[in-house]
């Protein structure tokens, strides 16, 4: 095969000698004579650089053919005979007679499923020194005619610890290959978007179970979607949780035990956790601290080295509540160590000369509007000094644990409030002695709750009127089956002997029971109906009508209409 005849450099080297000077160095056979000869060599031929695509590489899934979407990284080496410097190396990538990208990387298009692409790679040397300067190499590169499949992650379950975390996949193959076996990870991130994330060991499957460690973490799935048929492997596709909430424990704690000097008390408490993470106990776990208040502070004063869950009752803490305040800390989770809390049993340290004792407790009188509870209890005292009493305390409450005040903290307590409806009262008493020792503290509630009550309105002759009462608060979805209703009627001259009708309409709309008749001014009535048809809460009304009065301006008063709704004691 002949040869191309190689392209001549156009730069001379020139060598020039004097004849005398090659006659002086003969003559004389100097070997450091100096000669100088002048003629014109021959050219210097060039060579270009060979450049050698040595691999393209499928960057988006590694060893697999080529599809739509996948990026190319192409690897390309330079060598020059010559030695001279490369100056330049440049990549085209085409399909067919288009040129469709630049650069040593290029990321296919849908446009180049089934298609070859050409790619290009030129290398230059300086031309003003060497010709030619520029050699190049071309590979054919095929993109699949199928396209890889794609996954649209999702992540359901309950974002708490322990509880499982499920990855759906939502796979789709444009061809309808079937799915393969899918590639799960999951990771924690710090961001929203998932970017700044970290792998989670052997968390490889598509479900994941909350440790706890994740907690005000987000929390990633990635799946990198698999199919039968080649290009079988598509690219990684991700879901991101919202921030796995993370809530410190909480504890709820008392002591318990005898309130009398010598004896052990206990820490009784309750480690609660919203997000399941499991209490963290001994030296490091949950803290606990003994403290001592006066009957009317609340100032604490803390017992010194009182740090565990038992505790001893000293003389000095007699006449004094004690508490135990717990601080939680949670094995995992963040934040891990919750708020410190705590209550007093209610009862008073006591020593042995001086034990005051209330027997025989009551509450006497009629729970309704402007009626008086009285705290009753006959008192006794079991101490070796026998003291006689002194100022003893009470402290009201309501069925819902609300104190009452004022008015709450004496013997004695008058129904007169709004919140004193519909509600069972409730009374501590604390019996003490005329030496300040505080006995145990004895708790009583009434048998039956107040009635609610509402002012009534007028009904003028031959009319029909509804008078509204609305409840909210209690418990449970039925109204008794005995409701107890009432009804007062006033005195209004003439019409007194006119009977008036009233009847129970339910939150529903639909009558309840029968109907009743306040035969003449000043009449009351109370019965018992089955309202267990209807919801408790809502808008009840006493549906009033009145007879012809024989004149259009009479009318008739209803004083007080009311509903109880626990009256059997």
């Amino acid at each position: 095969m002949n040869r191309p005849a190689p392209i001549r450099l156009h730069k001379m080297r020139t060598l020039t000698v004097s004849a005398l000077a090659a006659a002086t160095a003969l003559a004389l056979g100097a070997s450091h004579a100096q000669v100088r000869v002048e003629a014109p060599s021959s050219d210097i031929r060039g060579r270009a650089p060979v450049v050698t695509i040595d691999s393209v590489v499928n960057e988006s899934v590694a060893g697999q053919a080529p599809a739509v979407g996948h990026t190319l990284k192409a690897n390309a080496s330079v060598v020059d005979h010559d030695d001279d410097a490369i100056t330049g190396t440049t990549y085209l990538w085409k399909r067919g007679d288009t040129e469709v990208g630049t650069g040593h990387q290029y990321t296919t298009t849908p446009d180049d499923a089934g298609q070859t692409l050409t790619l290009h790679v030129d290398a230059t040397t300086d031309a003003a020194i060497t010709d030619p300067a520029i050699g190049f190499a071309t590979r054919d590169v095929a993109v699949a005619t199928n396209t890889a499949p794609t996954a649209a992650p999702t992540i359901t379950g309950t974002m708490k610890t322990h509880q499982v975390l499920t990855g759906h996949v939502n796979y789709n193959d444009a061809e309808g290959d079937a799915a393969g076996t899918h590639q799960y990870q999951w990771y924690t991130a710090t961001d929203a978007a998932g970017t700044e994330r970290t792998p989670i060991p052997g968390a490889t499957s598509d479900r994941f179970t909350l440790t706890g460690a994740e907690q005000q973490a987000y929390l990633v799935f990635e799946v990198t979607p698999v199919s039968t048929k080649a290009p079988t492997t598509g690219l990684p596709a991700r879901a991101v949780t919202a921030r796995i909430p993370g809530n410190a424990p909480w504890a709820s704690a008392q002591p318990v035990g005898t309130f009398e000097v010598g004896q052990e008390l206990v820490a009784s408490y309750t480690y609660h956790d919203a997000d399941g993470d499991a209490e963290k106990t001994g030296a490091d776990g949950t803290k606990f601290r003994w403290v001592t208040t006066t009957p009317e502070s609340l100032n604490y004063v803390t017992v010194p080295g009182a740090t565990t869950d038992r505790y001893t009752i000293r003389p000095e803490d007699v006449g004094r509540y004690i508490w135990v305040i717990v601080t939680p800390h949670a094995l995992t989770g963040t934040p891990s160590v919750g708020a410190s809390s705590g209550v007093a049993h209610g009862e008073i340290a006591r020593g042995p000369e001086d034990i005051p004792f209330a027997s025989d407790p009551s509450i006497l009188g009629t729970p309704d509007h402007g009626q008086t509870l009285t705290a009753n209890f006959s008192y006794q005292n079991h101490g070796t000094s026998d003291p006689g009493p002194g100022t003893h305390l009470y402290s009201w409450t309501r069925s819902n644990g609300t104190s009452i005040s004022p008015g709450g903290n004496g013997p004695t307590y008058t129904l007169q409030q709004p919140a004193d409806q519909g509600t069972y009262f409730g009374v501590k008493i604390t019996p003490r002695s005329n030496l300040g020792g505080y006995g145990k503290p004895v708790y009583l509630k009434t048998a039956v709750e107040s009635p609610y009550r509402v002012n009534g309105l007028s009904v003028q002759s031959s009319r029909t009127i509804d008078i509204p009462m609305t409840i909210s608060g209690r418990s449970g979805s039925r109204a008794p089956s005995n409701l107890r209703v009432g009804a007062s009627r006033g005195t209004q001259g003439t019409v007194n002997d006119q009977p008036i009708t009233v009847q129970l309409i339910g939150p529903s709309g639909s009558s309840v029971g029968g109907s009743r008749t306040l035969a003449a001014g000043g009449d009351s009535e109370t019965w018992d109906v089955n309202a267990s048809s209807q919801t408790p809460n809502g808008t009840w009304k006493l549906r009033v009508t009145a007879p012809d009065f024989g004149n259009p301006s009479l009318s008739a008063d209803i004083t007080e209409f009311t509903l109880q709704f626990d009256h059997t004691p």
